[in-house]
Parts: structure tokens; C-alpha cells; sequence
């Protein structure tokens, strides 16, 4: 047998040599068909074995401080300070740079617009990945921006006494104006808007005979008729929400200290999907469109190393408190609990354990607004309450009356859709004190997609749609969804920020001194 395919193989052979066409084709076949193999056997090794390395495709020179904040924007990279802002694409080009001076920059982006405002000043500034086109100067303080896919802008402004959320047009325009004071309506802690800029939710803080509780209003707006103030929903909770977000066009979730929720506003008013409260406090969150992810800490864990080897130093831990709550949703926004509430959201207001709240940027950097507290169990400031019933188009196009069309879900993936959140298990404690910690993630309509215990020391969490990233000062782990370690590294340089980019498996990681783009292989 084996010498009939030896005298095969050698008369294949004579024929290819002799310039036979047949077997040149059939030669040219089974060289793909080997080449098919080769490749697809290469992909499966790195599906089940993860990958080991990169390769770096491009660097850039910082040539910046230490204050400058950066945010994967489309296909490209934006870095804003209180002295300006760039744009650069993804092959490293400088797209537009603007100058102007403000004292808490805080960038908000949707689509193909971003708005950077100055909190604790006046001055919002609209751009889109052509350069500047607008600029607001608000009537009061600025303490929370969000933007739309259109480039509607809403915003949360406060003076000495009340308190406003704005909408703008992408030109500037007036929109809605919503007053809101702390007597009745409660302070704004934060604000959320739909993609496509027709729904807006409002976290508010209310404090009545000394207890601490949070009202979620929900806004529709666009000519569909409503009467009143445009309320289409209202909810009220025993607890603190801090955090709120779309997280597509139709879903809301609000984020507690120990607890999520999810509403549907496919239809007008808004519906409850899921009610979730966990057994423990929460430590860090991050979300996109399709997944909701939590984790804890286990604290029945021995918190030195075990011999898993996190690669971080007793020192790297200790220079961060342990036991703080982040919020992680790929902009950078952190929740912090200590004994209470002390919790910050995406720049926008950290709740201290007095009931007084500070406005905090991405940063470390704290300025204080006209914002309401607590003596006793009476606030400090108080008004009346107003709240402008307002019937407007949302626009179609861009400002130059280009038109562009706009995409909108229906909040939930056909891969992750169920009926019903029976499955949303989950208690966010670990049964194994051999792990340091405990994610969960959901799917966007509330069914639990994974549960790991894990023992990495990490102080930031992103996430794209294929993988969860965490890093702490020089080293980086990556997740799949399914729970598979997907990539484990050590730089030798600290990580500032570490942002996955639209391309899979591209990344860009900032250090001291440079912007590096890197790809796994």
C-alpha cells in the first residue's frame, strides 16, 4: 500500500515537473488546502492556549504631562487637559488640535461627536472627528456632560440655589431647559441620554426627614404628543445610585452600591427588566452594549500573595485603598463606598459619607460647586421646584446640514436575548477563599453570562466587545467572556492606561513617555 502512494506521489511529482497544467492546479489546490489548515490550526492554539506576545505597530512621543487624560474616540485616539484638546487617527495623524483654558476638563462621546466640559465652570465645547464646532457658555456651573450620536448635548448646570439639566443642539442651540430643586425633586447626581438623544434619565438625590434616597426620573422628548413636564416614568429607591448609563439605545442600567438595575425604554415609558442586589459590596463595574460586568472582593481571602503569581509588589497594593468601589465603563469613571456612600461617577459627583457631594473629574482633582448639604437632617439650600414641559425635533443631520444616518438597537442581542431574567443568579461572594475576587457578568437583558474567581491585583478595568482588561502598575491580564484567560503580560514600563482600540486584538497602551499600539500575535 505505502508503495502504490510513493509511486503516486513520484509520478504527481514527474508531471508538475514536466509542466503538466492539470497537476499544476491540483499542486496550487492542495497547497491552499494545507495553508487553510496551517492557519486554522494556529487560530485554534491561541483560542485555547491564549496569546503570549505583541507587536508594536506604531509609537508616539508623549511630550506631555502627567495631567493629560486620553479616550479612544471612533477610530481614533483623543487626549484633552484644561489646555486643550487633539485628535489623532488610528495611523497616528494629528486630525485637529484646539486650544482653550479650562480648570476640570470632562469629556462625554457618542458616535462621531464628543463634548468636553468644564466642570465647576460655564464653557462646554462641541466637536465632532473634524475639529471644534460649537461652543456653549452655560448660564451657571457645569457639573456633568453627555452627548448624543447626533451631537446633542445635556447637561447638569447648578447655582446657588437650583439645579438644571440642559439639552443643546450640535450648534449651540437651546433644546430643553429642566429646573430642579432640592426641596421636591432632589439633586441631580447623574445624568444619562439615549444615543439618539430623545430619552434622558436623571439620578436624583433626595433627602427627606434624614433619609438618604434616590428618585430615577425618565424624560422623553421629541413630537410624540406628551403632556405635562414630559415624565414618562418615575422610580424610587432606598438607596443611593450614583452611576446611571445607556448602554445602548433603549437600555438604561443604574448602578447602587450593592445592587444594579435594568429598564427597557423600547416603548415610550420605561420597564423594569431586572432587579438585582448582591450579598456584597461592589468593587469595580464596566459595561458596553451588550455585557454588564461587577467585581467583588473576596474579603475572606488572604490579601499577600499565594503563589499564583499576581506580579504585584505588597507596596503596589498599598499605595491604593483596597477597599475602595470603582466604576469602570471604558471612560475611566470610578465609584468609591467606604462606611456609606462615597461614591463617583464618571466625573461627575462623588457622594461623601456626610451627604454632601463633591464634584470630582476623571482625575484626582476636586472643585467644589454650589452643591447642596446635609446639617442635621435639613439641607442647607432650598427652592422651588420647576420643571419645563418642552416638544422638540431631535435633528437628523449634521451641523452643515450633511445628512447621516443613525443606527439604533433594540436593546438587546439576538445572541443574549431571553425572556425573562429567572437566570440572573449571583450573590458576588466567593465560596472559595483561595481567590481574591469575584466577576460577574450579565447580558444586557440581565441573565448572569459569567461567574470566576480570580486573584489578580488590578486598580483599572476596561472592556471591549471580545475581552474584560485589567492592569495594575505594569501588568496586564485579559478575559474572554467565557472566563479563558485570553493574554497575561509584564511591561517594563508603568501603565498609565491601557485601551482597547475597534480593531480586535489591537490595543493602546500609555506610559510615561509614550502612546504605543500594539497587537497580539
Amino acid at each position: 500500500m505505502f508503495d502504490r502512494i510513493k509511486l503516486k506521489r513520484d509520478n504527481f511529482v514527474e508531471n508538475v515537473q514536466a509542466g503538466d497544467k492539470k497537476a499544476r492546479r491540483w499542486l496550487i489546490i492542495y497547497c491552499g488546502i494545507a495553508l487553510f489548515i496551517v492557519i486554522g490550526a494556529i487560530g485554534l492554539i491561541k483560542m485555547n492556549f491564549g496569546y503570549k506576545t505583541f507587536e508594536v505597530t506604531q509609537v508616539i512621543d508623549k511630550n506631555d504631562d502627567v495631567s493629560v487624560n486620553y479616550q479612544v474616540i471612533g477610530d481614533g485616539l483623543i487626549r484633552y487637559s484644561k489646555d486643550g484638546a487633539s485628535y489623532t487617527d488610528k495611523n497616528g495623524k494629528l486630525l485637529w488640535n484646539q486650544t482653550f483654558e479650562m480648570s476640570n476638563a470632562q469629556v462625554a462621546a457618542c458616535g462621531d461627536y464628543m463634548a468636553i466640559g468644564d466642570v465647576g465652570s460655564n464653557q462646554i465645547r462641541i466637536f465632532n472627528q473634524a475639529g471644534q464646532i460649537a461652543v456653549i457658555n452655560a448660564l451657571y456651573p457645569i457639573t456633568g456632560v453627555e452627548i448624543a450620536t447626533q451631537g446633542v448635548v445635556a447637561a447638569v448646570l447648578s447655582d446657588s440655589n437650583d439645579n438644571y439639566i440642559n439639552l443643546y443642539d450640535a450648534t449651540g442651540a437651546d433644546l430643553v431647559k429642566i429646573k430642579a430643586t432640592i426641596s421636591k425633586t432632589g439633586y441631580p447626581v447623574d445624568i444619562a441620554l439615549s444615543q439618539d438623544g430623545t430619552k434622558l434619565a436623571v439620578s436624583y438625590l433626595v433627602v427627606s426627614n434624614g433619609d438618604v434616597t434616590t428618585q430615577i426620573v425618565f424624560y422623553k422628548f421629541g413630537k410624540t404628543g406628551q403632556n405635562g413636564d414630559n415624565v414618562v416614568g418615575t422610580y424610587s429607591y432606598s438607596e443611593i445610585f450614583p452611576k446611571i448609563d445607556f448602554i445602548n439605545n433603549n437600555t438604561l442600567v443604574a448602578f447602587g452600591e450593592k445592587g444594579f438595575e435594568i429598564y427597557s425604554m423600547k416603548e415610550s415609558e420605561p420597564e423594569v427588566v431586572l432587579e438585582k442586589v448582591f450579598d456584597n459590596d461592589i468593587k469595580s463595574i464596566f459595561f458596553n452594549e451588550q455585557y454588564i460586568g461587577f467585581v467583588f472582593k473576596n474579603e475572606g481571602a488572604d490579601a499577600l500573595q499565594d503563589g499564583t503569581g499576581t506580579g504585584q509588589s505588597e507596596s503596589a497594593a498599598e499605595s491604593r485603598n483596597e477597599d475602595d468601589t470603582q466604576l469602570q465603563n471604558g471612560t475611566g469613571a470610578a465609584m468609591q463606598s467606604d462606611d456609606s456612600t462615597a461614591m463617583q461617577s464618571d466625573g461627575s459627583v462623588a457622594m461623601q459619607s456626610d451627604g454632601s457631594a463633591a464634584i470630582q473629574s476623571d482625575g484626582s482633582t476636586e472643585s467644589q460647586t454650589a452643591v447642596p448639604t446635609v446639617s442635621g437632617n435639613v439641607f442647607t439650600l432650598l427652592g422651588e421646584s420647576i420643571s419645563e414641559t418642552v416638544d422638540y425635533s431631535i435633528p437628523t443631520g449634521s451641523p452643515d446640514d450633511t445628512e447621516t444616518e443613525m443606527e439604533t438597537t433594540d436593546g438587546v442581542y439576538p445572541s443574549l436575548n431571553q425572556t425573562s431574567a429567572e437566570t440572573a443568579e449571583g450573590s458576588g461572594r466567593s465560596e472559595d477563599a483561595n481567590f481574591r475576587y469575584k466577576m460577574l457578568v450579565y447580558t444586557n437583558a440581565g441573565k448572569l453570562y459569567l461567574d470566576k474567581d480570580f486573584n489578580f491585583d488590578y486598580h483599572s478595568v476596561e472592556c471591549s466587545n471580545d475581552e474584560i482588561i485589567m492592569y495594575n502598575e505594569n501588568e496586564c491580564v485579559m478575559f474572554e467572556y467565557s472566563g479563558k484567560e485570553k493574554f497575561r503580560y509584564t511591561f517594563e514600563s508603568r501603565i498609565n492606561s491601557l485601551l482597547p482600540k475597534k480593531t480586535k486584538n489591537e490595543y493602546i497602551v500609555i506610559d510615561d513617555n509614550t502612546i504605543k499600539e500594539i497587537k497580539l500575535k
